[in-house]
């Protein structure tokens, strides 16, 4: 359920891409991880087990699927979800509901996971380079971001801003509860090309079930894509 955003044909949220294979095996798995991905990890677990000596394999392990899919002059909207962390837990389900919104100019983010008991849950989010501030939210962002995120506290404390800082190409909310972070990544831009870039983590520890809700916003007049 990970997925990539670009704005105006510029990168923002990327796949971390594979800069090697068989050379370098334990770097080609850190690039096919979940925690590389865009996408819910849960209890530092692989969605999809990774066997280390299988450079080129990854049994299906996940059966992810799309529950929908719509699209219009005004929303696209994508839901999924996937079974990998059922060796975790009978009923644990992973669900992330995707809409694009042409209108407000924004990616909405829904996640949530299913079953019991507590669990560690991170969100990390590749960045193609090291562009990022952590700052608190602005009067304008807020307001677009309650409009959006209907229903759920707003964190005021943090925003996460993307791109560079005298040209930010995007910014991050979240609801309130949630621990972020910043890692150090790396973005393949192609085979035995790799640069040094940025991972935000968003990190919490909860009883299940549990959801997150976000949203991306552009900055200025910027076009969109969401893929």
């Amino acid at each position: 359920l990970s997925f990539e955003l670009h704005l105006d044909g510029e990168p923002v949220i990327v796949d971390p891409g594979s800069p090697v294979y068989a050379r370098d095996p334990a770097q080609r798995n850190a690039h096919r991880s979940t925690a590389a991905h865009n996408c819910v990890e849960v209890d530092g677990e692989e969605q999809a087990e990774i066997d280390p000596s299988r450079l080129f394999a990854l049994p299906e392990g996940a059966y992810a699927r799309v529950d929908r899919f719509e699209t219009s002059p005004e929303l696209d909207i994508l839901e999924g979800s996937h079974s990998g962390y059922r060796r975790l837990g009978a009923g644990l389900l992973v669900r992330r509901a995707l809409t694009l919104d042409k209108r407000s100019r924004a990616l909405r983010v829904h996640d949530t996971v299913e079953g019991e008991g507590m669990r560690t849950l991170r969100i990390h989010l590749q960045l193609p380079d090291c562009l990022v501030q952590l700052r608190g939210p602005r009067g304008e962002e807020r307001h677009r971001a309650i409009e959006l995120i209907r229903g759920a506290p707003i964190d005021e404390t943090v925003a996460i801003e993307l791109g560079p800082r005298d040209s930010p190409r995007a910014v991050v909310l979240l609801e309130s509860g949630t621990e972020v972070s910043l890692e150090d990544g790396a973005y393949a831009t192609g085979y035995g090309e790799v640069r040094a870039a940025v991972r935000v983590c968003l990190r919490m520890r909860r009883a299940l079930p549990v959801q997150l809700r976000w949203v991306v916003l552009w900055v200025g007049e910027r076009g969109q894509s969401c893929a």
